[in-house]
């Protein structure tokens, strides 16, 4: 019977241990003791860097006088695209870069309505005297066309059909006179009623607007209500494009001097819409106007507006113009000069003469 003491079985399991490894690692046994030795190490040299790292309480929060541990910041959410935004972004792109022409185009033999209604309010104070006058009138004015030329210019025969108009000046009555009801007008409206349904002037004008030829008895005034056409540029053009028409006015000075102010009509096309080009003008006065009782004279000429012309019709389907000026001092200091107003023009098509048709651009 063999009895192994304690070292025996060391040396044995030993042996068994050079063996095995004998076998796996042909190695001397001093260097597997080194090598088993060196990974003991870096596990204890592990296990006491994680135990210096800072404990994190459940709330999240680091202890007291540990250092935080640094993390990577969480990126926000992709922001969600608005896809029709960029559409609507990218067609209004490509609408700017559009060219339009505006080019008048009538027909030969036919006869243009619109029904024009014009409200005015005239207030003049002088010292202690104050007096309004105010007027309306609802007229259908109408274009016969008489023919088209090889250039294209047309030429057309201008006139009123019918007028329905009051006026009133401070507290007296009014003065009413409507040409379809009235067979007998008051004398105050009777030279204007004289001239309904004649030609008050024949006009050659060309496609883009401009008047090439005007044959009238009548004085051709200036009223701020701008052209008979608005002259457009001869060229398409894109949305947000400006033009402006030259003007030349005249009026008196305190020292009854006759002063001539250079002035232009500004036109801008703001936007095209289902066919129908939306035109915005101005008129603006270039000669510095120092004078308050020449400013007093051109109240009336000072207008602004918005136009519609349909492209493929080839002409001015509705246009408002508005007025809404003052000067004080035009006459002593305590003299005070407003002057309110608004015209609109509406195109009749297909209507009976004077019906009250009502057109409405598409929206």
């Amino acid at each position: 019977m063999n009895f192994y003491t304690p070292s025996s079985r060391v040396d044995d399991s030993v042996g068994m241990i050079r063996a095995v490894f004998g076998q796996l690692f042909p190695i001397p046994l001093g260097g597997l003791v080194a090598l088993l030795i060196g990974t003991l190490c870096l596990f204890l040299v592990s296990g006491i860097a994680l135990a210096q790292q800072p404990e994190v309480p459940s709330d999240g929060k680091a202890t007291q006088g540990a250092k935080p541990v640094e993390t990577e910041p969480v990126s926000p959410p992709a922001k969600e695209v608005d896809v029709d935004a960029l559409i609507n972004k990218a067609a209004n792109a490509a609408a700017a870069q559009q060219q339009y022409e505006l080019k008048y185009r009538f027909t030969k033999g036919s006869t243009l309505r619109w029904q024009v209604e014009h409200t005015a309010t005239t207030k003049t104070h002088m010292a202690k005297d104050t007096e309004e006058m105010s007027s309306r009138s609802q007229s259908v004015r109408a274009w016969k066309v008489l023919n088209i030329d090889a250039k294209g210019n047309m030429v057309f025969e201008h006139s009123i059909e019918s007028l329905n108009a009051w006026e009133k000046v401070g507290d007296t009555e009014p003065i009413a006179y409507n040409s379809q009801t009235d067979k007998t007008p008051p004398p105050y409206y009777q030279s204007t009623a004289e001239k309904l349904g004649r030609p008050l002037a024949t006009l050659t004008v060309a496609p883009t607007g401009q008047i090439v030829n005007r044959q009238s008895d009548l004085e051709a005034a200036d009223f701020g209500m701008g052209e008979v056409l608005i002259p457009m540029p001869d060229k398409p053009i894109a949305i947000g494009h400006k033009w402006s028409v030259p003007k030349q006015f005249q009026a008196e000075n305190e020292d009854g001097e006759v002063m001539q102010y250079a002035a232009r009509v500004v036109y801008e096309l703001q936007k095209v819409v289902d066919g129908q080009a939306y035109l915005t003008f101005k008129t603006e006065v270039l000669t510095p106007l120092d004078s308050e009782k020449a400013r007093s004279q051109l109240l009336s000429k000072l207008s602004k507006g918005v136009a519609v012309f349909d492209l493929e019709k080839g002409l001015i389907i509705q246009r408002t113009i508005e007025w809404n000026e003052k000067v004080q001092g035009f006459e002593g200091d305590d003299s005070l000069l407003q002057y309110i107003a608004k015209l609109n023009e509406k195109f009749l098509e297909g209507s009976a003469v004077g019906e009250n048709t009502t057109l409405q651009p598409k929206r």
